[in-house]
Parts: structure tokens; C-alpha cells; sequence
């Protein structure tokens, strides 16, 4: 199930492009934003657009969570990202304590995909996304443990997930 993005344009802003003559900073509006109304990419849909305009979507455009986990509306981006030769789920806080807000597209995510999820904070400064914690299944404690450092909370009532410091 894939969704439409209508007024969401968390990515837009989320994401860092340098592609040829185009350069956009993370956490930087696009210049080809409008600021106010429905699809507000003037770009949308034209085929020279840059190719990670083309090829993203978060998981929420692709099926996971409810309407209301929709970034803007959470304040959550969560993406599906290869990384160090693996699949890994990684969530960039938009609003203060979006991590709470968006819990279900996480929940929902983490038990479809069996990986860790790698939060960066709010307060985190844009340019610096290496992670500041992460959540991750019981199950998968035991493989994660080079990753992890303190432990913080249980991020759920049946105590299946837990949120951990990432080592530095």
C-alpha cells in the first residue's frame, strides 16, 4: 500500500541533495517549496527533478503506521535505509518528543522489519545525524549489543522493545 503525500512535506526538508547544479543542506527548505497549499513542490512529478526526490519515500508513504503518523502530523520521518551492508530503520525527531507521538509507526515498522531502529533527537544539531538512540526488540539484545550503551526505558507496555544510548 503505498499513500500520497498531500500537505506532508517532511522530506523535502529532511533531506540532503547534491545532485548536479542543486545543492540543499539536511534541515534546509527547498527552493523549489512553495509555502502554503497542497502538493507544495513545484518540481513534483517532472522527471528531471533530482533522483532522490524520485526514489524516496518514507514508511509511512509506504504503508506502515495510520494517518495519523504521517510525518507532519507526528513529527517523525521514518525511513528504511541500506547501511553498512544491511537494512536498517532510521527515525529523525521533526517535533520535540516526536518519538512518542509517532510510537505506532515505529512499533509497526520495528515488528515488520526485524532490525534496530536508530532515532536521532530533536535537540540534535541538522548536519549531525549519526543517531543519539536506539530501539530494538528483545530479541534482537543479544546481536546488538556492540551498538548499544546505557540503557534507558522500555519504549512499550509489554516491554518487547527498549530504547539504549547508541555507543559513540
Amino acid at each position: 500500500m503505498t499513500r500520497k503525500c498531500e500537505e506532508c512535506d517532511q522530506c523535502c526538508i529532511e533531506a540532503q541533495v547534491y545532485e548536479g547544479e542543486f545543492l540543499k543542506s539536511v534541515g534546509e527548505r527547498c527552493i523549489y517549496q512553495l509555502d502554503s497549499g497542497k502538493n507544495r513542490c513545484i518540481i513534483f512529478g517532472i522527471e528531471t527533478r533530482p533522483k532522490c526526490c524520485i526514489n524516496y519515500f518514507c514508511s509511512w508513504a509506504n504503508g506502515y503506521g495510520s494517518e495519523d503518523d504521517r510525518p507532519d502530523k507526528c513529527g517523525l520521518i521514518v525511513s528504511l535505509n541500506t547501511f553498512n551492508n544491511g537494512t536498517w530503520i532510521f527515525a529523525r525527531e521533526r517535533k520535540e518528543n516526536a518519538i512518542e507521538t509517532g510510537k505506532n509507526i515505529v512499533l509497526d515498522i520495528a515488528n515488520k522489519i526485524d532490525v534496530p531502529v536508530i532515532v536521532t533527537d530533536f535537540k540534535t544539531p541538522l548536519g549531525q545525524d549519526y543517531g543519539d538512540f536506539t530501539i530494538i526488540k528483545k530479541s534482537l539484545f543479544s546481536r546488538c549489543q556492540k551498538m548499544i550503551d546505557e540503557f534507558i526505558r522500555f519504549y512499550d507496555d509489554e516491554q518487547n522493545y527498549a530504547i539504549f544510548k547508541l555507543r559513540k
